[in-house]
């Protein structure tokens, strides 16, 4: 039988005396997760309007919940919440995710924004990264669950079909306790709040669910929300993520600016093709590659010329050539003629 649940303090987590389990297990104290999260939240200038703990009796098991203020909509908002065991009973897992203003009702998806970690080998230090990443990431999470709602508004449940769901979700999906049953049929004949939205629409349906897990155990609340988010929007073909048109971008490197090509083509338009191609913006090397290539060549078949011609490298990447009779104009890093370059596709 799962340990006694209640209201706890930051105080207490942080005091609670830490695993000493050995081997592989890797501890995860919940002063660091508070410490951290609290932290990464400053830092993105996410502010915390109120903090909730709840854990088992001996504080082995525990959850945390941080509503941010958050204006962009006036019904939802922002939170982000993680559990944690000292029992290894559960893994480590954290979310951002929503909260109702007039409910207290918690919104988390299971798609995006959750991540758990086993407490073994380098779980302390992924579990700062996660965080971080999480909280960077903060709202286009919370965006995903404003579009839910607002999609779930406008779909209708009938009481056939909300009986047919509870059922599924007590029986097959065994996310729900008999208790909790209870609550949603009470709810359903005489909801608590209003959602400012059709009594008998997905979104209130939803949140009569929501509700009834708050009485949930922190060991299993949090997979409650999710796979339960996750059901119901399955269901109702909310779970499939839009596909927008790909754009294309020619990325193909070019080994000169336009201010050096028009620099370059004035003095050689007499030379036909030769500064025309230097100017061509599709090209398969770039000038470092060509040389580079050119210079393993050169190795390779052991050719020392006798004749070189300075070349300059300015620190705005231009390759200036000096002037060269027509007939034998040439490069240097190791004095290999223009045309070879031409050749690599340059």
């Amino acid at each position: 039988m799962a340990a006694r649940v209640g209201i706890s303090t930051k105080e207490f987590l942080t005091s609670v005396t830490l695993p000493q389990h050995g081997g592989r297990y890797t501890v995860i104290p919940h002063k660091f997760i508070i410490d951290n999260a609290l932290e990464q939240l400053a830092l993105n200038n996410l502010i915390v309007d109120k903090e909730l703990y709840r854990c088992s009796i001996n504080g082995e098991i525990a959850t945390g919940i941080y509503h941010i203020k958050h204006e962009q909509d006036e019904e939802l908002g922002m939170v982000f919440a993680w559990s944690n065991s000292y029992d290894k009973t559960m893994r480590f897992k954290c979310t951002v995710g929503a909260y109702v203003y007039t409910s207290q009702n918690l919104i988390l998806k299971k798609d995006m924004g959750s991540w758990g970690r086993k407490h073994t080998g380098t779980a302390d230090s992924e579990t700062l990264i996660t965080i971080t990443n999480q909280i960077l990431n903060a709202k286009e999470s919370f965006d995903r669950i404003i579009s839910d709602k607002n999609k779930m508004k406008s779909i209708t449940v009938t009481k056939q079909r909300a009986a047919e769901l509870m059922g599924r979700l007590f029986l097959e999906k065994e996310l729900l306790t008999g208790e909790q049953m209870t609550i949603i049929k009470s709810l359903l004949k005489s909801p608590k709040f209003d959602y400012k939205s059709p009594e008998n629409s997905l979104w209130v349906f939803y949140n009569h669910i929501s509700l009834s897990l708050q009485k949930a155990h922190p060991k299993t609340w949090m997979d409650q929300q999710r796979l339960t988010n996750w059901f119901l929007c399955e269901e109702f073909d909310l779970n499939k993520v839009e596909v927008q048109e790909e754009v294309v971008v020619n990325n193909t490197p070019s080994i000169i600016n336009q201010d050096w090509v028009e620099e370059v083509a004035t003095p050689y338009d007499e030379m036909g093709e030769t500064a025309s191609k230097l100017a061509e913006p599709y090209h398969q090397m770039t000038i470092d590659e060509a040389i580079a290539q050119y210079e393993k060549e050169q190795v390779e078949k052991a050719v020392v010329m006798e004749e070189v011609i300075e070349v300059k490298v300015e620190p705005a990447v231009k390759l200036v050539i000096v002037e060269a009779p027509k007939d034998d104009l040439t490069f240097d890093l190791i004095t290999g003629p223009i045309n070879k370059i031409q050749d690599y596709g340059l």
